[in-house]
This record gives C-alpha cells, structure tokens and sequence, in this order.
C-alpha cells in the first residue's frame, strides 16, 4: 500500500448536463481532464466549476 496512486473519477459536466454519463479521462502529460465523447477539457478545478453551474446550490440567506 505504499506507493498504491488512488484514482479519482470524475463525470463529463457537459454530458452530464445532457443526462449522459461518461467519465472523464486524464491526461498526466498534460495535467487535464478530457471526454472522449464531447470536447470538454480542463483542470480538475474547472471540472469542479462547471459542475457548480449544472447543480444549482441553495444559498443561504440568514
């Protein structure tokens, strides 16, 4: 378990978004996130934004 790499999976956003559930691919060369389905490619935090805007969040107004 030493040098075991834990794997993250992350789903397309914007073939989410089209109810279609594909996983992203990464690319360690380039740092990215890509889906082999559509043209979405980005860091892991723009994988995080765009997810964001698909999922609207309730704020709080206190």
């Amino acid at each position: 378990m030493q040098d075991e790499k834990i794997e993250e999976i992350f789903r397309c956003p914007y073939c989410l978004a089209k109810e279609v559930d594909i996983s992203l691919l990464f690319d360690e060369a380039k740092g990215e996130y890509y889906c082999v389905r559509c043209c979405f490619v980005g860091t892991k935090q723009e994988v995080f934004e765009a997810c964001d805007r698909l999922i609207p969040h309730p704020k709080s107004g206190h």
